[in-house]
């Protein structure tokens, strides 16, 4: 490999979606065919699907896109994309527990 990087082209995603639209369909026809071992596949194709777009959605939201944004691009709304995709652990704090909750550890505390 000479290192050189790769060019990158406004063509590009929508043929790796077509790619995997037509392989989709392929893994579909061979269920259909009695193929058992394809729904245990399309598992796992979907559990990476859920994580590419989790990843994408925070690397867009990371490099500036809002959320309204990101969810208007998923056909959600922005709070659906955030509350979806959002890392927790690196989003504002929000108390996730209701309020008589946070008094009764509160007093347990003391």
């Amino acid at each position: 490999m000479t290192g050189r990087k790769r060019e990158k082209r406004d063509y590009e995603a929508p043929d790796m979606a077509a790619f995997m639209n037509r392989t989709m369909r392929a893994m579909v026809r061979r269920a259909a065919d009695g193929d058992q071992e394809v729904l245990s596949a399309l598992v796992d194709v979907r559990a990476h699907l859920d994580e590419a777009l989790r990843d994408s959605a925070r690397a867009l939201n990371a490099r500036g896109k809002s959320w309204a944004y990101i969810g208007n691009e998923l056909g959600m709304t922005r709070q659906s994309a955030y509350e979806r995709f959002a890392d927790r652990a690196t989003s504002p704090a929000r108390a996730e527990q209701p309020a008589d909750q946070l008094t009764i550890d509160s007093e347990l505390a003391s």
